[in-house]
């Protein structure tokens, strides 16, 4: 049985990356950098063994990808107002519908913004500035 969501999320665009920047400023770069370190990327590759190609590269982002998400879940409370703004301008919700949205269902919709293609993707462009 296929859930429901009462959202649907646009697909991130340039004009996304900026209310992106702003949030990351927020949480701080650095938190981001330790997300991107070489040795932690080398490391991770190397626990992959055979792995490589577009399985490797999916395996690592989606490592990243889920650092991302426990810096955003850790650093939310700074944000508020960013979050629910970037969240209004990439779905076809209006800001009030998703602050009045359960806990359960905003988080399940910040997971779907940091899963989805176009967000690891970008965080792998940004991953080269760190190398």
């Amino acid at each position: 049985m296929n859930e429901t969501k009462p959202y649907e999320l646009k697909t991130l665009t340039s004009k996304d990356v900026f209310p992106m920047f702003r949030i990351i400023s927020k949480f701080g770069i650095g938190e981001f950098k330790k997300c991107f370190d070489p040795q932690l990327v080398g490391q991770l590759v190397s626990e992959q063994g055979d792995v490589d190609g577009d399985k490797l590269t999916s395996i690592v982002g989606m490592n990243i990808a889920f650092d991302v998400a426990s810096i955003i879940v850790e650093n939310v409370p700074k944000c508020e107002d960013e979050i629910y703004n970037f969240l209004a301008q990439i779905s076809n919700l209006k800001r009030k519908d998703i602050e009045k949205m359960s806990m359960v269902t905003f988080f399940e919709m910040i997971v779907d913004v940091i899963q989805k293609d176009e967000f690891k993707d970008f965080f792998g462009v940004v991953s080269r500035l760190f190398k």
